[in-house]
């Protein structure tokens, strides 16, 4: 049992059970427990809340292909847009097309026949035209003659326009031939101008002649003589020339239907099923069947009643469960992302939004092969980037299990997911430059693709559908790989990581930081690459992050630029120390701001946020050792007692190092500098220089925040040894040489009485 957690028998005389508590509560909110039980329980119901779409997802989808009929379960009603539009287009079928006047034949009918006495009045029969000839006789013709008198002209106009008013009574209407048969073949009524409706064999063809002679008897035979009756049908169909009176008005016709359209009622495109009937035969699945599969899925969802409400609580019992397993997972193999709730924040936040894109996807009609596939996918590579592969086939495992329920998917989906996911995240070893990405995903979408295909092919399904599939899935392993790369800043930015091909960019010495570094402090600037060679040896050794570990060191002290001339390894020969006109504690002041200098400069000049640690803590809280002592000689000679100057007060403000990378950096910056000052670099000077320094440092506690154990630094102290006696091999000494080094040794005896350096420590900072 946890010790927080015994009894109330077992406290301790005077501790009660609120203060407990109280500690209880700050030492899990002080692990980061609190926050990252808050994150768990935060994530499974928003989880929950989106598998609650599921409930809308169908087996079959548009595209899929149906291995059987498919019979309703329930009885249940659906709108159908096909019924609403076949009842539409019935409407309009139904509306009769609409005929417009063409002319007036009435009236030239009326106004050649009030002319024609006078027309006659002075011609013989012999000297009519063809038509008139065609028509009259010479009894006709003399009748004619005589209505041109002037006393019987008014007889015969009363007569004519008698004849013409009772022709229009009578709404004669002429089609083309052509459009009274449709017509007639379709049988329907028809809206006629200034007429209204009316069958379509109540109307007369151009052809029709002697059905329209006969039609106009009546109407002449009750305003004429005898003998001129049928003189006036026949010139009454001469005027008529053949031809039609009215045709279609196609403007008029659509606007009707459009009316007659717009008059249904939506409520008509409601169909009724009843259980048991046959609702989607087999074959390929369209949008409108898996509109009805939707409807009928719900509807016998509604009909379990108060049944759905145990599947809620079992839905939301599996959501727990897994939030659990993965918690416990992360627990286990990235206790980082428990302290920091702001990881802890960005996982949650990662998985649920990709689950939401593949529920969004499985309740529409998008391929789920393509974003149940490629969301999936795409949490392996950021996990895959952001930690470790092993922590990404297990995450993605868990995230694999969600978007299968997600889509109601059967457990072969299942499989292709999680072989899939698992071949990105083992691939992703040596991320060392951008078309790896690409290469992964490509990898992966093979790998997705045959899986998709083996899978198809063993549930018998066509193959024409299992080639589509397997080319979704393939497309969206190879399109993950794609917006992976272009999205990896944000990846780096979010969950504060840094990438071995954003490492490779910084080692680049053309760096503008780097470049501003070897002009203004050229000795800061190679003592920076010697060290990156040592942390590089020692981190590989030791199984760290060996890039990370270089470009930190190329970077840890660039804050010396500011106030380079305060570092000895950037005095020129002859130049006064700086440090000599200085009190001990101005003089710590300026080595310590390096360390803030170099972290403001990386922030303006956009470094990763990874690369702050070597900044702030390489020198961890170790003493600015050479101050402190001159400090105490100073109070020794002003009468006082040495112990009264506090060795904190010359610390450095830290943090100790936390990583291996760090820490490494650490020893290695120290022995590296403490060398470099040795008059005569030995094997066995630098052997016992090294084991100085790392034995003070862990005296000094400041491994104790560190990852590195104790086997680890024995392996880092043998490596620098091993390094640092490789880069000082001796060589022949030539007399000049000789000469030379006894000079150095003077200069450097001159500088370091000012300088803070001690003969056999690093230099100053």
């Amino acid at each position: 049992m946890l010790p927080w957690l015994t009894s109330k028998r077992r406290l301790r005389p005077g501790v009660q059970e609120t203060d407990l508590r109280t500690s209880i509560s700050e030492k899990l909110r002080g692990e980061g427990v609190l926050n990252a039980l808050q994150i768990a329980g935060l994530f499974a119901i928003i989880a929950f809340l989106i598998l609650l779409l599921r409930h809308d997802v169908t087996s079959l989808r548009p595209g899929s292909f149906s291995r059987a009929d498919v019979f309703a379960r329930t009885d249940f009603q659906h709108f159908s847009p096909d019924a609403l539009l076949a009842a539409r287009q019935r409407a309009e079928s139904a509306e009769p097309n609409v005929y417009k006047s063409l002319r007036d034949p009435w009236q030239d009918v009326g106004d050649a026949l009030l002319a024609l006495p006078h027309r006659v009045r002075a011609l013989k029969f012999e000297q009519l035209d063809v038509d008139l000839a065609s028509v009259l006789d010479a009894a006709s013709l003399a009748r004619l003659q005589d209505y041109a008198q002037p006393d019987r002209a008014e007889m015969w106009a009363a007569s004519v326009r008698s004849y013409i008013d009772s022709l229009r009574k009578t709404q004669i209407v002429i089609l083309p031939d052509a459009r009274r048969e449709e017509e007639l073949s379709l049988g329907r009524r028809i809206a006629i101008e200034s007429v209204g409706i009316r069958p379509a064999n109540a109307t007369f063809s151009v052809s029709m002649i002697d059905s329209i002679a006969q039609r106009l008897e009546t109407p002449a035979r009750e305003q004429f003589l005898g003998p001129l009756v049928p003189k006036v049908v026949r010139l009454t169909m001469l005027q008529l020339a053949g031809e039609p009176t009215h045709d279609l008005d196609e403007a008029a016709t659509a606007a009707a239907r459009n009316v007659a359209s717009a008059k249904v009622d939506e409520s008509a495109g409601i169909v009724q099923y009843r259980a048991g009937q046959k609702i989607v035969p087999t074959g390929i699945i369209r949008e409108s069947d898996w509109s009805l599969l939707r409807a009928e899925h719900r509807a016998f969802r509604h009909s379990l009643g108060s049944a759905r409400y145990l599947q809620y609580a079992g839905l939301f019992g599996l959501c727990v469960l897994i939030t659990v397993v993965a918690s416990a997972y992360i627990a286990v193999y990235q206790p980082r992302v428990i302290r920091n709730p702001a990881r802890g924040l960005g996982l949650a936040l990662l998985s649920l939004s990709m689950l939401l894109v593949s529920q969004l996807a499985a309740i529409s009609s998008q391929p789920i092969h393509v974003f149940g596939v490629g969301s999936t996918v795409l949490v392996a590579m950021v996990l895959a980037i952001a930690y470790d592969r092993r922590f990404a086939i297990g995450l993605t495992a868990i995230q694999s299990a969600l978007v299968a329920l997600a889509a109601s998917a059967p457990i072969d989906f299942f499989l292709v997911l999680l072989t899939g996911s698992a071949t990105v995240a083992l691939s992703m070893n040596d991320l060392r430059s951008r078309s790896k990405l690409v290469e992964v995903g490509g990898l992966g979408g093979v790998v997705l693709a045959v899986g998709t295909l083996v899978a198809g092919l063993l549930s018998a399904d066509p193959v024409r559908f299992v080639v589509t599939d397997a080319l979704y899935a393939g497309a969206a392993g190879l399109g993950t790989g794609f917006l992976v790369l272009g999205a990896l800043p944000v990846i780096e930015r979010v969950f504060r990581i840094t990438t071995p091909m954003t490492l490779l960019e910084l080692v680049d010495t053309s760096h503008p930081l780097l470049r501003k570094l070897s002009r203004e402090a050229p000795g800061t600037y190679n003592h920076s690459m010697q060290v990156a060679v040592l942390c590089e040896e020692a981190a590989t050794e030791i199984g760290a992050d060996a890039l990370l570990a270089r470009v930190g060191a190329y970077y840890h002290d660039v804050g010396k630029m500011n106030k380079a001339d305060y570092f000895v390894e950037n005095q020129r020969p002859g130049d006064t120390n700086r440090h000599i006109a200085l009190s001990p504690n101005v003089s710590k002041m300026i080595i310590i701001g390096h360390v803030k200098d170099g972290w403001e400069l990386a922030r303006q000049h956009n470094l990763p946020t990874s690369l702050f640690p070597f900044i702030r803590a390489h020198h961890g809280t170790t003493v600015v050792e050479y101050f402190y002592h001159r400090a105490m000689k100073q109070e020794e000679a002003r009468g006082g007692e040495s112990d009264d100057v506090a060795a904190d007060e010359f610390r450095y403000p830290g943090p100790k190092p936390r990583s291996r990378e760090v820490s490494i950096l650490m020893l290695a910056d120290a022995a590296e500098s403490a060398t470099r000052s040795l008059d005569d670099p030995n094997a066995g000077r630098i052997t016992d220089i090294v084991e100085r320094i790392t034995w003070d440092r862990i005296r000094d506690g400041q491994f104790d925040e560190s990852e590195l154990t104790m086997s680890d630094i024995e392996r880092v102290k043998q490596v620098l040894i091993r390094t640092l006696i490789g880069i000082h091999h001796p060589r022949i000494a030539y007399p000049s040489d000789e000469r030379d080094r006894e000079e150095e040794k003077d200069q450097d005896e001159k500088r370091n009485e000012g300088s803070g350096e001690p003969p056999a420590q690093s230099a100053v900072g």
